[in-house]
């Protein structure tokens, strides 16, 4: 009650206080209106450098794409020399599956995509907040404008790197349609590089080689609605995309070391590798005459023979381009309802499905407890892993941990749709 009460007085005293102020100020407002007899705005249209400025914008128009024959408007750009590659068709480990643009190299968040001034949807949730550019229909294609140097302060902070807009043929009128079909051809006759790769026992790629088929095929058609009062367009595309592989070529045929000094691989090999890891001296097992051989095999049929430096080549298994099949479809246009409203709608659908493929994966050094009485140890099998304690007692021939590692046998792929 007394906390309550005294609460109640420091209101009343802070009211009171409120009141007389607001009573002071009034008598002055008073008075200073009084004083005033006029009042002169004085203005002027000279213009500030500071208010206005201009950015540079680089256009790609539709022509310069279908003269290098690409039916992937993500190849073009990535040659531009502000714009970083990203994902495309040509990522493999890491794919996300989709198509987007990186300006600066600030990633593709901070690339503001737009399609006809709007904002471009992303892609699959793999691809983060990313625009997708396979849902751009290239048939309907008329520019690409490039703003660069940031644009925060009208689009925002996902402008940070810039503004890719592509601009379509919104009042396209008739039909058409386009087919195209492209691949890769290579003729691999670098004889260094071939017997290079034939040395370390690698398979060698084709001497001739078509790979990488991409066929296309699309169809748009456009007209205006009630006297030129609206216009409506709509297109459906088909994408196949065969892939291409490392190891279709001598440059990729396995992973090269500086200089082309040699292949390097990974120490796991299939179908497996025995190897000490050290517990037994400082290079693995001590024996009783002081001496620490060291253990490093590999497995042919059921015999166990020196690996001499063999590797795993991982390169010819690794997408250059991963293969692919694409639908797109879409539908958009406006009407003027009165000359000061308009309604547009815009509508869009893509499936994408695509195959991520990296090489075989491995057990890498799992350690095991191997003993020496396992029966299924074929005779040369034992005499390498247990055949220098023979003779030595039961203290001397103990069960012994081992390296083991091997290949799996099968792909790690993924499918990636949108």
């Amino acid at each position: 009650m007394k906390r309550s009460t005294l609460y109640g007085l420091f209101g009343k005293a802070f009211s009171s206080l409120s009141v007389v102020a607001l009573i002071l100020v009034g008598s002055s407002s008073l008075m200073a209106q009084e004083d005033i007899e006029e009042v002169t705005v004085t203005g002027s249209r000279i213009e500030d450098a500071n208010v206005n400025s201009s950015s540079q914008i680089s256009v790609v128009e539709i022509e310069a794409i279908e003269n290098r024959g690409l039916t992937r408007v993500e190849d073009y750009l990535n040659d531009l020399p502000q714009i970083s590659p990203s994902q495309s068709i040509t990522n493999s480990n890491g794919a996300s599956g989709t198509a987007s643009v990186n300006l600066r190299n600030l990633g593709c968040g901070r690339t503001l995509v737009l399609m006809n001034g709007r904002r471009l949807a992303p892609g699959t949730t793999g691809g983060g907040n990313c625009a997708d550019l396979n849902s751009i229909p290239l048939l309907l294609l008329d520019r690409v404008e490039v703003l660069t140097g940031g644009a925060t302060s009208v689009y925002g902070s996902d402008a940070v790197a810039g503004v890719v807009n592509f601009i379509l043929d919104e009042d396209f009128e008739g039909f058409k349609a386009s087919a195209t079909h492209s691949f890769y051809q290579h003729k691999n006759d670098n004889t260094a590089l071939r017997e290079l790769v034939s040395g370390y026992g690698y398979a060698l790629a084709d001497k001739d080689i078509t790979v990488g088929d991409t066929t296309k095929v699309a169809f748009a058609f456009g007209g205006d609605i009630n006297d030129g009062r609206g216009h409506m367009t709509a297109y459906v595309e088909k994408t196949d995309t065969d892939p291409i592989l490392q190891g279709d070529f001598d440059i990729s045929a396995c992973a090269l070391r500086s200089g082309y000094s040699g292949c390097g691989g990974s120490s796991t090999i299939p179908p497996g590798r025995f190897a000490d890891f050290g517990l037994y001296g400082a290079y693995g097992f001590t024996l009783a005459d002081g001496t620490s051989p060291r253990l490093d095999h590999k497995i042919v049929g059921d015999t166990l023979m020196p690996r001499e430096g063999q590797a795993y080549n991982y390169n010819p298994t690794n997408y250059f381009q991963r293969p692919g099949t694409r639908y797109n479809a879409g539908l958009f246009g406006h009407y003027d309802i009165n000359d000061k409203v308009t309604a547009y709608v815009e509508s869009r659908y893509m499936k994408s499905e695509s195959v991520a493929q990296i090489a075989y994966s491995g057990t890498f050094g799992n350690i095991n407890r191997f003993p020496c009485y396992n029966p299924l140890m074929s005779a040369q099998q034992y005499n390498v892993l247990c055949g220098q304690w023979v003779g030595m007692g039961g203290d001397h021939a103990p069960d012994f941990f081992i390296r083991c590692s091997s290949v799996s046998l099968h792909f790690k792929f993924g499918y990636c749709c949108g």
